[in-house]
């Protein structure tokens, strides 16, 4: 088996898993997005392998394979921040909702303790 053909069967099995998973709901549209991009690039490198090799021979650099893998890395560092991001927001909007929640389970308890002691 080629290694164009193993490309091609990893951009499909990729594709299909993402819309899979967007369909059950276990990822959200925006990630997907990400995800598709990915699949599709895999795709055409696998269709057109001479496109890796214009690009690097273009940028100077002298085994243009490489150029996938620094490109790989790259798009790993930038997911990597994205997902930082992310769980950083989460986080603030986490420790907000159990403030407020505190704040309202305090409220409560006054409110119960009010309604005790004007029964007696």
């Amino acid at each position: 088996m080629s290694y164009r053909t193993v490309l091609v069967l990893i951009g499909i099995c990729v594709f299909i898993a993402v819309i899979s998973l967007v369909r059950k709901a276990r990822l959200q549209e925006k990630h997907a997005i990400w995800w598709i991009f990915i699949a599709l690039a895999v795709l055409v490198c696998s269709f057109f392998p001479s496109i890796i090799d214009c690009i690097g021979r273009y940028l100077g650099i002298h085994y243009p394979p490489i150029f996938l893998l620094v490109i790989a890395a790259c798009l790993i560092l930038i997911k990597l921040l994205s997902l930082n991001i992310s769980i950083s927001e989460n986080e603030v909007k986490i420790k907000e909702l159990a403030q407020r929640l505190a704040i309202m389970e305090k409220k409560l308890t006054d409110i119960k303790k009010d309604e005790d002691t004007s029964l007696k």
